[in-house]
């Protein structure tokens, strides 16, 4: 089975880290069955992964 990487344990992981984590993801997601447990999965962690950079590269304004 395969883990779904939450939003707090990437907040835990560097920009860099993210980026290898992104590329694994991408890798194990070709390597996959479509419409797999595993393809879900790892297009989840692709789309949370993608979203987490995004926020470390775009921070929101402050107020």
């Amino acid at each position: 089975m395969t883990e779904i990487f939450t939003r707090a344990a990437l907040a835990q992981q560097s920009l860099p880290d993210l980026h290898v984590l992104f590329r694994q993801a991408q890798a194990q997601l070709e390597s996959c069955e479509l419409g797999s447990h595993e393809h879900f999965a790892h297009a989840a962690n692709l789309q949370n992964i993608r979203r987490e950079i995004a926020i470390r590269i775009n921070p929101a304004p402050r107020p």
